[in-house]
């Protein structure tokens, strides 16, 4: 089992829409500092995808943000690079992200993997988790974990 130089856990509660916008911007701007492999978990509707729209957005994607749920895969063309947007939960097995060339991905490029628990087995130590849920009166809770050391900033 590979050892783990670094944790850092901090917890968010979301109260709206502005909250989620606001975490996002945080993190976003905080992304050359942080692991590249971003893993997103939580029940169904608790915001992952929102979370992903304001993420994109806050690093410079003008476009739509389309849930990858059923093409497995979105591969958003940012200006500071590729960002692979991984949805595992129709994924069949685990093995297929092989063919689905996300291992590659997650050592060359930044990923945001939905439902990882699904390829639990196959992400890298370093990385950033944000787990979701919320309660009955809709406010959201995050935890954001990060395992690894922060990378350095990329030189101009």
């Amino acid at each position: 089992m590979a050892s783990v130089a670094f944790a850092m856990i901090t917890l968010y509660t979301l109260h709206k829409e502005a909250d989620t916008e606001h975490l996002a911007q945080t993190l976003a701007a905080q992304q050359s500092t942080l692991p590249p492999v971003m893993t997103l978990e939580g029940p169904l509707g608790v915001g992952k995808t929102t979370f992903m729209r304001f993420y994109l957005k806050a690093l410079g994607w003008q476009g739509p943000v389309i849930s990858p749920t059923y093409g497995l895969i979105q591969v958003y063309d940012l200006p500071q690079g590729p960002l692979w947007h991984v949805d595992c939960y129709r994924l069949g097995d685990p093995d297929d992200i092989y063919a689905l060339g996300l291992v590659d991905a997650m050592m060359q490029h930044p990923c945001c993997i939905e439902w990882p628990q699904r390829i639990a087995s196959f992400l890298p130590p370093v990385r950033q988790a944000l787990t979701f849920d919320f309660d009955t009166k809709q406010t959201r809770y995050v935890r954001h974990d990060c395992f690894g050391p922060p990378r350095s900033r990329a030189k101009s």
